[in-house]
């Protein structure tokens, strides 16, 4: 009998001796070990308009928002009123936009969605990670729950605004402007070109703040009352204030000349960086395609090992005696498709030299720290 014929008839036997638990109403349900994560989405292909909702595993709890946009619009807001994270987007892509002149719709060139998951009280969404940017635009408007953590990431272009939330904020970003407003947790933000602003309804305790930006203004909004020990640095531009000397006391570092080559040697630094992160993903990228492969050549051993086996029964009568039929030749190992890999983002790296000032504000407190290459840095009281 054929090695098929057999595991059929074991397979056969087994499901016939395994009892029918399913038939039983008196044992309780069965509960997946892994409970199955929940995203409830609504779609509107004709406008390319995507809506997502996802609750936190426990709602009793601060919970974290992981995002990432490639490139797009991003306005999060939080609610101490709801329970749940809501996202509502806007994707301008090829579908919305061409016409065909028989009236027909194209479904093959359909809208690039998001991801949106959670577990164990960390949601992720993510938009256009793993692709090249493609130029089209999009929009999101995210709600969450007033007190989550907040970890953006805006990989080419576009705008980021936080709204109300008193968790903390970090955000990262290539060509983004960047606008906080009433903040109460802490705050890191780092930008290679465009401007900061930001305010707080209240300054965190024992919290970071920090803000850097290559090229672009940074704006700071802090209550009159607040207590902070303050560092700022310019290379191209002014330090600004409308708090009173009584009230911010600062000194002034003279670093003297700008030392043009330890400028450059900052960037040298930022390519050896970025040549070194492209280095580990390239390694990384390599174990996978072996990794791939190896995987694809077994697979195409063992179809070669079954193909061989049917041939020789074929080329095998029942007698024993060979039928004459010659045996099919074993087809070549697939190829393992390489995926597209995006580029990486640059590193921003520290800025040295420049101009300096520090002090304390209402006599001291938390650390706030603001730099930029080029622009002005203002720093003003919260009306």
């Amino acid at each position: 009998m054929k090695p098929v014929f057999c595991l059929s008839a074991l397979l056969l036997s087994v499901a016939m001796a395994v009892p029918n638990f399913a038939a039983d109403a008196s044992l309780p349900p069965l509960r997946p070990l892994t409970e199955p994560l929940t995203m409830q989405v609504t779609t509107d292909s004709t406008h390319g308009a995507t809506d997502g909702q996802i609750r936190f595993s426990d709602p009793a709890k601060p919970g974290r928002l992981k995002i990432y946009v490639a490139q797009g619009d991003l306005t999060v807001r939080g609610d101490a009123s709801v329970d749940a994270i809501a996202v509502k987007s806007k994707l301008e892509t090829k579908l919305t936009r061409v016409k065909r002149n028989d009236g027909l719709r194209v479904l093959s060139d359909t809208a690039a969605s998001f991801l949106l998951f959670e577990k164990n009280n960390v949601a992720e969404f993510s938009y256009g990670k793993d692709s090249w940017p493609t130029g089209e635009g999009a929009s999101f408007e995210i709600t969450v729950p007033a007190n989550t953590a907040l970890e953006i990431q805006n990989g080419w272009n576009g705008s980021v605004k936080v709204e109300r939330v008193t968790g903390d904020v970090e955000v990262k970003g290539l060509n983004c402007e960047v606008k906080l407003t009433d903040l109460g947790g802490g705050a890191i933000v780092e930008t290679m070109n465009g401007e900061i602003a930001a305010s707080f309804a209240v300054l965190p305790d024992k919290k970071p703040v920090s803000f850097s930006s290559m090229n672009g203004e940074v704006k700071l909004r802090i209550p009159a009352d607040a207590r902070a020990n303050v560092r700022f640095r310019t290379h191209n531009g002014a330090i600004l204030t409308d708090f009173t000397d009584d009230v911010l006391k600062t000194k002034a570092e003279d670093l003297g000349r700008t030392d043009w080559g330890a400028v450059a040697g900052q960037h040298v630094a930022m390519a050896a960086q970025i040549g070194s992160q492209v280095g580990r993903e390239m390694a990384q990228m390599a174990r996978e395609v072996a990794a791939e492969a190896k995987s694809a050549v077994r697979e195409a051993r063992a179809e070669a090992r079954d193909r061989s086996e049917e041939a020789k029964d074929r080329a095998t009568g029942i007698d024993g005696k060979s039928t004459g039929e010659a045996a099919p030749a074993s087809p070549p190992a697939p190829r393992v498709p390489r995926g597209p890999h995006p580029p990486l983002p640059p590193i921003i790296p520290a800025i040295a030299g420049g101009k300096v000032v520090s002090g304390t504000l209402n006599g001291g407190g938390i650390e706030i720290q603001v730099t930029t290459m080029n622009g002005d840095i203002t720093l003003r009281k919260q009306p």
